[in-house]
């Protein structure tokens, strides 16, 4: 059973981490392509005088998309992944078997 690992937990486990970043990547870039699609329809509806009605609702787009990706980086789960992503940095070098299932137990969960 996954879920998602929180620097709370006393054991986790490296598969848990693996996918929650995995996740958390395909929102971001799920982000990145909305970001730019909207910049893209702005820009091509400003070469063409006849789609002027439309620049203003698409340039708020774009810079909705721009607010939302920013967002996500710095208050969001942009956060949450650049964690998991130090932790799976540094425990890649401790753990040979990273990919396949290694526990990671906090030092305070073991008994004296």
């Amino acid at each position: 059973m996954s879920h998602d690992p929180t620097n709370r937990d006393d054991i986790i486990d490296s598969r848990d981490v693996i996918r929650r970043i995995s996740e958390l990547e395909d929102e971001r870039d799920d982000l990145v392509t909305r970001r730019d699609d909207a910049k893209e329809a702005y820009e091509d509806a400003c070469k063409d005088p006849e789609r002027a009605n439309d620049w203003k609702d698409l340039k708020a787009a774009a810079l909705e998309a721009e607010r939302d990706l920013a967002s996500y980086d710095e208050e969001g789960d942009g956060t949450e992944l650049r964690a998991l992503q130090a932790l799976a940095d540094q425990a890649k070098g401790y753990a040979d078997d990273w990919k396949h299932g290694a526990t990671l137990i906090r030092d305070s969960y073991f008994e004296n």
